[in-house]
């Protein structure tokens, strides 16, 4: 998943069985990498990309759910969240981390490859079937948060009661308080400022919930005074632009992970829309064409600021 994974645990308990639960959760981190990754050919979604347009490929329950989830979102946030996007990914050269601006030939063949409508989930034989040769799923835009959320259950499966768990700082899950403070309302997570993600914008307190960031500023290239983004919209095959970054936070990893993206593509405006319809999503949007003029938006949740020593640094991509 190109991304260091991090877990903090409270030392409230044995030392030895703090090392226990670090191991299993790692075990699980690596298993499910296995599964999800494109850059690995036996994983489950290189299978899928392999056979599921000649023929059903059928999938491990949980899987097969994430795949819904993925279906779901795409749906309410009308196609701006989009796991087919991976020819449009490889037209820019994003999926080798070497971007490039594609010819116009080769944009229109690549569009083509796209589209959700395309993909069929059967929930009798927990199968999916491409309607279409060409078509390939990529979990990059909801696979950390859902890593992360696996996690978390394993944690509470030991009865871990205070945590913090990131996957290279973009998705984040915490579990109860910080131990360091106790009477502390929850953990104070920086959003990192997408001009330099070494500063903050701010802070967003948070207790048994997510965090998930999207940003322009690690993968991107420029050409002739323009910034072409990783995130691109399937709809219109060319990297977003206007938006800087968004952080979201809600109570499913996973979930967040993918509307980080989705609220990327949507802009401002059809983001609080989408936020306002839901009590347990909110986002901390910045918009501008360049860093020197931005604007920050936080709908449906509270962007504290303050000493920046005074809370954990996350939220970067």
């Amino acid at each position: 998943m190109a991304a260091p994974f991090e877990i903090l645990l409270d030392v409230d308990r044995d030392k030895r069985e703090l090392h226990d639960i670090a191991d299993s959760a790692f075990e699980l981190v690596h298993h499910l990498e296995r599964q999800l990754s494109a850059y690995i050919p036996e994983s489950d979604v290189c299978f899928i990309n392999a056979t599921a347009a000649d023929r059903p490929a059928r999938l491990e329950p949980r899987i097969y759910e994430l795949l819904k989830t993925a279906q779901r979102i795409h749906r309410e946030t009308e196609g701006a969240f989009d796991i087919t996007t991976g020819p449009l990914v490889r037209a820019w050269g994003f999926f080798q981390r070497e971007g490039r601006l594609p010819a116009p030939s080769e944009l229109e063949e690549a569009r083509e490859r796209v589209g959700m409508e395309f993909v069929h989930l059967d929930d009798e034989t927990h199968s999916v079937r491409f309607a279409k040769q060409g078509i390939e799923i990529n979990l990059g835009g909801i696979g950390k948060g859902y890593v992360i959320d696996r996690v978390v259950e394993s944690l509470r499966d030991w009865e871990v009661r205070c945590a913090l768990v990131h996957s290279g700082q973009s998705s984040i899950a915490v579990i109860g308080k910080p131990p360091a403070v106790r009477r502390a309302e929850g953990w104070r997570l920086g959003v990192a400022d997408p001009r330099d993600d070494k500063q903050s914008l701010g802070a967003l307190t948070l207790t048994d919930s997510t965090m998930s960031t999207s940003g322009n500023w690690k993968q991107f290239f420029k050409l002739e005074g323009k910034i072409y983004s990783h995130i691109i919209e399937a709809r219109t095959g060319y990297p977003v632009r206007g938006m800087l970054s968004t952080t979201v936070i809600g109570r499913s990893a996973a979930e967040t992970d993918a509307l980080a993206t989705a609220f990327f593509v949507m802009g401002a405006e059809k983001t609080r829309r989408h936020c306002e319809q839901r009590d347990d999503v909110g986002a901390v949007l910045v918009t501008g064409d360049s860093p020197e003029q931005i604007a920050v938006h936080a709908v449906g949740c509270t962007l504290e600021k303050g000493e920046q020593e005074q809370w954990t640094m996350l939220g970067k991509n």
